[in-house]
C-alpha cells in the first residue's frame, strides 16, 4: 500500500502537483466531489411483496456522502427500543426527521455496493425515511446488512422488533 502511495505521489509531482495540491486532492470530502453520486429520493422505492408504502419522505436529489452519519439514540445505547418508540424519538428531534434517509438510498446502495462504507459491515443500518405496512396495518422498515454468504442484503423489520445500538439510523450528513 505504501509503495503504491509513493508511486502515485511521484506521478502527480511529475505533472506539477505540489504537496499542497496533493493534500487538497486526497481530502475525503473532495474525493467524492470529483464525480458526485446523486440519488433520486423522490421516486418510489422498492416495495417488498405483501407490503405497501405507508409514508415516504421525498427528499429530492440527494448527494451521496461516504461519511453519512449513523445515529444511535441515547436510549438505544443503553437498551433495545421497539421500532415505534424509536421512530417517535427520532421524529421528535428538531430537524432530524427531515434528515432520515429513505429507502431510495438503500435501493441505490444495493446496486452500487462499492459505495457502502466499511464501517457498516457489522451493523444493520435502518432507513427510517420510508415506512411500509401490510394488509393488517402492521408497520415495517427496511434495513441494509451484510450477510456472510450472500453479501449485502435488505431486510424488512417489524416496528415491534427491538432496535439496539447495532441497528443505527442512516441520516443525511
Amino acid at each position: 500500500m505504501l509503495e503504491t502511495l509513493i508511486k502515485w505521489t511521484q506521478a502527480f509531482q511529475t505533472v506539477g502537483f505540489s504537496a499542497a495540491d496533493m493534500d487538497e486532492l486526497i481530502r475525503p470530502e473532495n474525493l467524492y466531489n470529483i464525480r458526485p453520486v446523486i440519488i433520486n429520493c423522490t421516486v418510489p422505492p422498492l416495495v417488498p411483496t405483501g407490503l405497501s408504502i405507508k409514508s415516504h419522505q421525498e427528499s429530492g436529489d440527494w448527494r451521496w456522502n461516504p461519511r453519512t452519519f449513523l445515529l444511535v439514540t441515547k436510549d438505544q445505547k443503553e437498551f433495545s427500543l421497539e421500532g415505534v418508540d424509536l421512530l417517535e424519538d427520532l421524529t421528535n428531534q428538531p430537524l432530524l426527521d427531515t434528515w432520515l434517509l429513505n429507502a431510495c438510498v438503500l435501493d441505490y446502495l444495493l446496486t452500487h455496493q462499492n459505495l457502502i462504507p466499511e464501517s457498516w459491515r457489522s451493523l444493520e443500518v435502518i432507513f427510517w425515511g420510508t415506512i411500509y405496512e401490510d394488509g393488517n396495518k402492521n408497520q415495517f422498515v427496511r434495513s441494509l446488512y451484510l450477510d456472510a454468504v450472500h453479501g449485502w442484503r435488505s431486510n424488512c423489520i417489524s416496528m415491534f422488533s427491538k432496535f439496539d445500538a447495532k441497528r443505527p439510523a442512516a441520516i443525511s450528513s
